[in-house]
């Protein structure tokens, strides 16, 4: 689901720029309250920047539910390594 952040009219008295400003806050909110626990926003203030900046344009794919087992990559367990290990001194 990717939504667009649309420009809105200011209320009266209020500048373009905080209407947008107030907008762009509003969407990192938004899309970081998925990935980042509200206590780690508020905590410290320079590193929720520092994350707000490193993740601004950016778009997050969230692999869980249906996709989880779709998109798992190979794991190989003990087993399998020692079978793979079995099969090469063979040859």
């Amino acid at each position: 689901d990717v939504r667009a952040v649309k420009p809105r009219k200011p209320k009266d008295g209020e500048s373009l720029a905080c209407a947008t400003a107030e907008l762009v806050r509003g969407a990192v909110a938004e899309t970081l309250k998925y990935s980042t626990k509200p206590a780690d926003m508020v905590a410290d203030p320079e590193w929720f920047l520092e994350l707000t900046r490193q993740t601004h344009k950016r778009r997050f794919v969230a692999t869980g539910g249906a996709l989880k087992d779709v998109l798992k990559l190979d794991q190989e367990t003990d087993a399998d390594m020692v079978i793979g290990d079995d099969i090469s001194e063979g040859d």
